[in-house]
């Protein structure tokens, strides 16, 4: 196998003069083709992965403001009974008559808060936006620079690819058209190998 640049180029046997046959162009042409095929396939997968991921994080930070700004103060109320002294019941009958002659009164126990509940502190949230907004900016950001590094150096590498192909394709005619130079017959007997024509 001959390296030449990006793509690799397959000696097929040797003629009876010692000289490599060439590859057809369009087998060239076709290797080259599917290979970067290949590489645009590779390179489309991680963009997509790297575009998934930002995604999913977007969708989780936006979850997590939703589920702070829902958030209310988290409680729970011990209901108490009226409690009944038996020290005080002299007291407590007098209470009890003036409530049965009260009508607006009403006898049920009402629950209240009496500040035994478990309070949960939350942050405004107009600044847990901005945070978030200003964190989204920046991936955002980050992701742009990072996607137009890849792309250029993708670019760059693609262009230095063209270029390699186009010399190879070059080299490859130059080897055709001397093959076809050379008279037909038994070479190997009439080539004269210290020429410098011959080995340019």
């Amino acid at each position: 196998d001959t390296d030449v640049g990006c793509c690799e180029v397959e000696v097929i046997g040797w003629g009876s003069g010692g000289m490599a046959e060439p590859l057809p162009l369009d087998i060239i042409e076709n290797l080259w083709v599917t290979q970067l095929e290949t590489k645009l396939s590779t390179t489309k997968v991680v963009y997509n992965k790297a575009f998934i991921t930002l995604t999913n994080r977007v969708k989780k930070l936006e979850s997590q403001i939703k589920q702070k700004r829902s958030r209310a103060i988290n409680h729970s109320s011990y209901e108490e009974g009226p409690s009944v002294h038996i020290e005080d019941s002299p007291k407590q009958g007098r209470i009890i008559e003036e409530m049965d002659k009260d009508e607006d009164i009403n006898l049920r126990s009402s629950t209240k808060d009496k500040g035994k509940g478990i309070m949960q502190e939350t942050e405004l949230p107009k600044k847990l936006k901005k945070k978030e907004m200003i964190q989204l900016s920046l991936d955002e950001e980050l992701a742009q620079k990072l996607y137009a590094k890849d792309l250029a150096k993708e670019e760059a590498r693609q262009e230095q690819e063209r270029y390699n192909l186009e010399k190879a394709l070059e080299l490859q005619r130059q080897i055709y058209q001397r093959k076809e130079n050379v008279p037909k017959g038994d070479q190997a007997k009439e080539i004269d190998w210290n020429d410098p024509q011959v080995l340019r």
